[in-house]
Parts: structure tokens; C-alpha cells; sequence
């Protein structure tokens, strides 16, 4: 399979699974859930989706829990969706992108840099 038909096959495996689970998936466990990325082997045979939640109390075991409990439902719906011959198994991964920003955040608020001062204007102005 080319690169350019994985990185095609992958980007509607996000969109779809995105819009289910916001639109059909029912789990309180996976509101606020986000599918960040998906990567497609090259036989089809998996895909590897990372998701993340906007909730920042979100506890990651139950989250992947619901997921995997909801598998079956989005891979049924992703094959009436999809149309490949072959449709791939779903393998969640948490994707801690969003906790290594939130820990830049807190590192960059908790440095202490001074304001600049404004340079003094030089007022020497002399009269001709």
C-alpha cells in the first residue's frame, strides 16, 4: 500500500472515529475525548489511534477502558463508513501530548522574568 493512500485511509479513521465519539458514543467516560492522531500499517490490518481528553481530570485506565469497550461499536460503524476491503483492529494509546504542554505551561508561568522597561527616550533636543 502506498504511503499517500495509509496517510488517506488514516485521516478518515480520525475524522470518522472523532465525529462518533462525539456524535454516537453515549459514555460519559469519552466526552471531552479527542483523536489526535492515527497511524495505518501498511497491510491495513491496524490502526493505531492516540487520543487525548480536554479534561484535564480525566482518569487515562477508564478513558482506554470505555475505548476499548466501545471498539466494537465504532469498528462496525467504521466499516459501513470506510469502504476498503479490509478494515483494520483499533488500538487506542493515550497520547500525553497535552500533559507535557500543560507541565511547559506551569514551568513557564513559575519563572520569575522582569518586565522590560521601555528605554528612556533621549531628550536632548537642541534649539537652532
Amino acid at each position: 500500500m502506498s504511503k499517500i493512500f495509509q496517510e488517506r485511509i488514516s485521516d478518515r479513521i480520525m475524522r470518522i472515529v472523532g465525529s462518533l465519539l462525539v456524535q454516537e458514543v453515549s459514555d460519559p467516560r469519552l466526552q471531552d475525548l479527542t483523536v489526535t492522531k492515527v497511524v495505518v500499517d501498511r497491510e491495513l490490518q491496524y490502526a493505531n489511534l492516540y487520543v487525548a481528553s480536554f479534561d484535564p481530570e480525566a482518569n487515562q485506565g477508564e478513558v482506554m477502558a470505555a475505548l476499548r469497550g466501545a471498539s466494537s461499536f465504532l469498528r462496525r460503524e467504521l466499516s459501513q463508513r470506510l469502504h476498503t476491503r479490509t478494515l483494520p483492529q483499533l488500538r487506542f494509546h493515550w497520547d500525553p501530548t497535552s500533559l507535557y504542554a500543560a507541565e511547559v505551561d506551569a514551568l513557564l508561568d513559575s519563572l520569575e522574568i522582569p518586565n522590560e522597561e521601555e528605554p528612556e527616550e533621549n531628550n536632548d533636543s537642541t534649539s537652532v
